[in-house]
């Protein structure tokens, strides 16, 4: 059936990605990418990590907001 993957090896990848960026605080898309191309088609797999990555972003500062500074963070975004 064309236009299906697997949705487990996705979630498992999403996973191991998530858990690279909040150790490390980077490469979610690094580790994402190259394996979800190996299950999907890149035009669906951009957009998959696109559309996760502020999610990720938002869990882990909602979770960690207290140690955060956030007038460091306010002079990066004014």
């Amino acid at each position: 059936m064309e236009g299906t993957f697997p949705l487990l090896p996705v979630i498992v990848i999403l996973f191991v990605s998530t858990l690279t960026r909040a150790s490390l605080g980077f490469g979610d898309a690094l580790v994402a990418m190259p394996l979800l191309a190996l299950v999907m088609d890149m035009t669906v797999a951009t957009p998959l990590v696109a559309l996760f990555a502020p999610l990720i972003s938002l869990m882990i500062l909602l979770r960690h907001w207290q140690k955060a500074d956030l007038r460091s963070a306010l002079r990066l975004i004014v």
